[in-house]
């Protein structure tokens, strides 16, 4: 009877092992990627669970734009950043490393979301990158990944429940030696987190106008808490790149005042206009309206200077959103600036009304609403209905070169004809591809941004945010 009950046990256990399977056993994405020298990587990504950076991800891709380098000087080349953006927004966890010495190569690890999509790992792949041909080369286990105006494959193989990612098959190899053995494991500058590191040699200081090969180092940590993206960065090396005026110009500063909040904000933009491209520009050409010396628009433009979208505006009637310049601290030039300004619009300034606490200048509604008026403290300049202003607020930032806070929802209602908008920014930009970065806008939340020096500055990204119901 015993045997009898211990044949029967064991032949249920073995039964669940034919169904079920043996369960994987779960391995880090970062204890993948392969060991190499330090000088060699350019760039180390790893993200914790619950830390992808999906809105800047889904940014990455949406871009219109591209930057593009010499095919020496790339970091990940186009198909390899196309794979790992679909990637990403599949997993949970991931982990990428690309190098560029002895070649250049990418190695990949992703953690993806679903077990039942683990199961079906093609389909889901095809899912998650539906622009990419999908080739089976060894069945459940291996597929060549091939993207439109490629030159090479990319390589995956599922292993230990994460999928990897190669340049080569070579380099899925390595990745599997170093799944299996520590001594073969990439040495991380960290312990744990979610972060990121770029470094160049000294090629992007030669194609920024540097006249040396000088290395940059970029760090980045972030944590996604509660809907909320939070993300510090510090670079090192790019004091380099600034001569000693120019630091000294971009040094932190504490800017604190009393400002106009024209509601519902927008879009504000704190910084301090320094060492302006004056000569043989647009710039230039507006000290001959105002008839202003170069020496005189430099004293009336450098200075902190605070630009707010928000409040109402209208041209011939047509409501649109207000656009508000502050310029504080320019005195006795400021007055002549908005006298200037008032003479050049003729006929059309004849009637404008004066702004309560503004003793020159003033604000018109029609045809379109301007407004420049000054005081002692405080300059205003813009396309704004005066009654919108509001009351001042007292502004106190942080220390820092540049402020932004930003509602990306409201911001992208605003912007209703993309055209304009494509007009400014370049014609490459196809109306089609505006309209997918404005689908993203209309969901991305709240971003509050500030660059406390050259070298670093922090984000606080309110992902979930809807936006100001009260623009149209």
């Amino acid at each position: 009877m015993f045997w009898l009950g211990f044949c029967s046990a064991f032949a249920l256990l073995a039964v669940g092992f034919f169904l079920l399977g043996e369960r994987p056993v779960k391995i880090n994405p970062v204890a993948v990627l392969p060991q190499t020298a330090e000088e060699n990587v350019r760039l180390l990504f790893m993200a914790e669970e619950g830390d992808i950076p999906v809105v800047l991800v889904e940014l990455l891709q949406r871009m219109p734009w591209r930057l593009h380098f010499p095919a020496s000087r790339t970091f990940i080349n186009p198909s390899e950043a196309q794979a790992i953006g679909g990637l990403l927004l599949g997993s949970d966890r991931a982990a990428l490393l690309s190098i560029a010495r002895p070649e250049s190569h990418l190695y990949a690890a992703f953690e993806l979301k679903d077990d039942a999509g683990k199961k079906d790992l093609p389909k889901t792949i095809q899912t998650l990158l539906p622009e990419a041909n999908l080739n089976t080369i060894e069945r459940g286990g291996l597929w060549s990944l091939e993207f439109e105006n490629s030159d090479e494959p990319l390589w995956l193989r599922s292993h230990k429940g994460l999928l990897l990612l190669s340049s080569s098959r070579e380099g899925l190899d390595l990745m599997l030696q170093a799944a299996d053995d520590p001594s073969k494991r990439l040495e991380l500058p960290w312990d744990d987190g979610s972060h990121a590191l770029l470094r160049d040699p000294g090629d992007l200081a030669l194609m920024l106008g540097s006249g040396e090969r000088s290395p940059l180092e970029l760090r980045v940590d972030w944590q996604v808490k509660e809907e909320e993206l939070r993300l510090a960065w510090h670079t090192q090396g790019l004091l380099k790149l600034f001569s000693p005026s120019e630091r000294e110009t971009l040094s932190p500063f504490r800017w604190e005042g009393r400002f106009y909040r024209p509601e519902p904000v927008i879009l504000k933009l704190g910084l301090r206009l320094s060492h302006l491209p004056i000569k043989g520009g647009s710039i230039e050409r507006l000290g001959e309206l105002l008839g202003f010396s170069l020496d005189e628009l430099e004293s009336f433009l450098e200075g902190p200077c605070l630009v707010t979208i928000g409040g109402r505006a209208e041209v011939f009637k047509v409501p649109l959103t207000g656009v508000l310049v502050q310029l504080p601290g320019r005195g006795g030039v400021a007055a002549r600036a908005v006298e200037a300004i008032w003479e050049a619009l003729g006929p059309i300034g004849a009637n404008r009304a004066s702004v309560e606490g503004f003793p020159v200048g003033g604000a018109i509604s029609f045809p379109f609403t301007v407004i420049a008026a000054a005081n002692d403290e405080l300059a205003l300049f813009g396309v704004s209905d005066v009654n919108s202003l509001g009351e001042t607020e007292a502004l106190t930032l942080e220390p820092g070169i540049l402020w932004l806070e930003v509602d990306l929802p409201a911001l992208a209602r605003t912007w209703s004809q993309a055209e304009e908008l494509r007009d400014i920014v370049g014609a490459e930009i196809k109306p089609e591809e505006f309209a997918d970065l404005r689908q993203w806008m209309e969901r991305a939340g709240r971003l509050s941004l500030v660059l406390n020096s050259i070298e670093e500055g922090h984000l606080e990204w309110q992902i979930t945010t809807g936006g100001n119901s009260d623009v149209d």
